[in-house]
C-alpha cells in the first residue's frame, strides 16, 4: 500500500484510544444491569472477538479492512476502560 493509506489506517485504528474518558464517563453514570464495569467489559470483549472472526472470514478489501479494525479498536477500548 501507499504510505497514504498506511496512515490512514492507524488513524483509524487508533482514533478510540481517544474516546477513553467518555467510556469511563458512560460506565460510571449509566451502570447495566447494576454493574458499573463488568457489563461494559463483557460486551467490549464479545463484541471485539467478533470483528476479529469477521476480519479473518468475511474482509475482502481495504476499506472494509479499515472499518472492521476500526470497530475492533473500538470495542477493545471500551472493554479496556473497563478494567481501569
Amino acid at each position: 500500500g501507499t504510505p497514504e493509506l498506511i496512515t490512514q489506517y492507524y488513524a483509524l485504528e487508533l482514533s478510540p484510544c481517544l474516546l477513553k474518558t467518555i467510556f469511563g464517563g458512560v460506565s460510571d453514570y449509566f451502570p447495566m444491569f447494576g454493574y458499573r464495569r463488568r457489563p461494559y467489559m463483557f460486551c467490549g470483549t464479545c463484541l471485539s472477538a467478533l470483528c476479529y472472526l469477521a476480519m479473518g472470514q468475511g474482509v475482502t478489501t481495504y476499506y472494509e479492512m479499515c472499518i472492521v479494525s476500526f470497530l475492533t479498536s473500538l470495542f477493545f477500548v471500551i472493554a479496556e476502560t473497563g478494567a481501569d
